[in-house]
């Protein structure tokens, strides 16, 4: 999954985000990939300390 905007495909999804157009939290923050009927399937954390951004 990325914020940002690209090309879907069966290993990369793209929600579409523009420029300037914050989605995360400065001092960390968590993501949560559900199915279509709202079940936990994965979910990414990342927070201050860490380098500024996430592999999950």
């Amino acid at each position: 999954m990325h914020t940002g905007k690209g090309k879907n495909n069966p290993w990369h999804r793209y929600w579409g985000r523009g420029f300037k157009r914050y989605v995360w939290n400065n001092t960390g923050d968590r993501a949560t990939l559900l199915d279509a009927r709202g079940r936990a399937l994965d979910s990414c954390s990342w927070g201050r300390s860490g380098r500024g951004w996430a592999n999950c």
